[in-house]
């Protein structure tokens, strides 16, 4: 046996491994029904540039690569989603973190479900007052929609689950 391979594999098991891409999970009800990671769900769902004045960076502008989280929630769900009356969709995160938003808000347009800061990618610019990495995805809104007037801008989100409101 060679002197150098335990030294070998020594070097191969410490180097970290690429991270796999984010999926972003689709549930209904707690069941999933679909899922994706970012460059999947483009091939389904236009992206765009968005300029936002994110609150949790002091209002400062900040540029992501987004979709239209209506166009998503009609890829995942078709439009049905839209039109239950009561219904909301929660945006769960990482931490177990759960945001409620009600279906008009969203259907109502001005929602993006950021996938990558446009402005630091790969990296994400951290938010918040303990400097949190917001992705892998992220619900922004556009001006004026902010925490304070009732909007939700849950980060780390990994699953969408629709539900109407007396069923949760």
């Amino acid at each position: 046996m060679n002197a150098l391979a335990p030294a070998l594999l020594f070097v191969a098991l410490s180097v970290p491994a690429a991270a796999a891409p984010a999926v972003l999970e689709a549930r209904a009800k707690g069941v999933v029904i679909a899922s994706g990671t970012a460059a999947q769900l483009s091939a389904r769902v236009a992206t765009s540039r968005v300029v936002i004045e994110n609150p949790f960076l002091d209002g400062r502008t900040k540029a992501y690569e987004a979709f239209p989280a209506a166009t998503l929630l009609d890829a995942f769900y078709g439009k049905g989603w839209r039109e239950m009356e009561g219904s909301e969709v929660t945006f769960k995160a990482s931490d177990g973190y759960e945001a409620h938003v009600a279906a008009a808000k969203l259907a109502a347009g001005g929602a993006w479900l950021a996938f990558r800061d446009a402005d630091k990618a790969p990296k994400w610019e951290p938010v918040g007052k303990n400097g949190v990495n917001p992705g892998p995805f992220f619900l922004v809104w556009d001006a004026g929609k902010t925490p304070e007037k009732g909007y939700a801008w849950p980060w780390q989100v990994v699953a969408l689950d629709t539900a109407r409101f007396e069923d949760i």
